[in-house]
C-alpha cells in the first residue's frame, strides 16, 4: 500500500511541470520553438547594404534598451529561423522576391513565462521586390517599475558576508515591432553591433 502511495505522489510531482508550464504556440512563419540561440555581436559596419543580383535585402534590426531584461529575439521566415539578436544588433539576409511571411520571438528567458513571450510574438506579411532594401525590427521599451537588489548585513558579531536579495518590481518589457524607413534603418544600424549566433 505505502509503495502504491509513494508511486502516486511521485506521478504527480512529475506531471505538475507539465500543467505549470503552458506551451508556447508560434505561428507557421516561425521556426521550431525548441531552437535555441546564443547571440555574439561585434562593431563591425563594414556591411554593404545592398542586394544581390535578382534578390531583396533584408536588414534585421533591434533597438534594446533593457539590461533587466537582456533579451535575446529570434526571427523567421516563411517557416525557419533566419537569426537572432540581442539588445542593440542587426543582421542582413538576402532574399527571394515576392511574398514573404516574418516572425519575431522571444525566446526561453528566465525571467518571463511562456504567456509573456507569446505576448511578445509578432508577425507580418509583405511582398519583396528585387533591387529593394527593407529595415525590419523592433524596439523595446519597459513600463512599471523594476526590481532591484538589497545587501543585507549579517547579525552582529557575525562574520558572514551580507547576503544579496533581489525584490520583484513590476516592470513589463514591450516590444513594437515595424519596417522602418531607409534614414532610420541605416542610423540603426551605424549604431547597433553585428549579430552572429550559433545554435544552442
Amino acid at each position: 500500500m505505502k509503495n502504491r502511495i509513494l508511486f502516486i505522489l511521485v506521478t504527480i510531482l512529475l506531471m505538475a511541470p507539465l500543467h505549470l508550464h503552458g506551451k508556447v504556440i508560434l505561428p507557421d512563419s516561425c521556426g521550431d520553438e525548441k531552437v535555441q540561440f546564443k547571440v555574439t555581436t561585434t562593431d563591425d559596419h563594414a556591411q554593404a547594404l545592398k542586394p544581390e543580383e535578382g534578390k531583396a535585402l533584408l536588414v534585421i534590426v533591434e533597438e534594446g534598451i533593457s539590461k533587466h531584461f537582456d533579451l535575446t529575439t529570434r526571427y523567421g521566415l516563411d517557416g525557419k529561423w533566419v537569426g537572432a539578436t540581442h539588445s542593440d544588433s542587426y543582421f542582413l539576409i538576402q532574399i527571394d522576391p515576392g511574398e514573404h511571411h516574418l516572425c519575431a520571438a522571444p525566446q526561453g528567458h528566465f525571467g518571463f513565462s511562456d504567456k509573456d513571450r507569446m505576448r511578445l510574438v509578432n508577425v507580418l506579411a509583405f511582398t519583396a521586390d528585387a533591387g529593394k532594401v527593407y529595415f525590419f525590427g523592433g524596439k523595446e521599451s519597459t513600463s512599471g517599475t523594476p526590481g532591484h537588489t538589497v545587501w543585507v548585513n549579517p547579525p552582529a558579531g557575525t562574520t558572514a558576508p551580507p547576503t544579496a536579495v533581489h525584490t520583484a518590481g513590476t516592470q513589463t518589457l514591450n516590444m513594437e515591432y515595424s519596417f522602418f524607413s531607409e534614414d532610420e534603418g541605416k542610423y540603426r544600424v551605424k549604431a547597433g553591433k553585428l549579430a552572429s549566433w550559433k545554435q544552442d
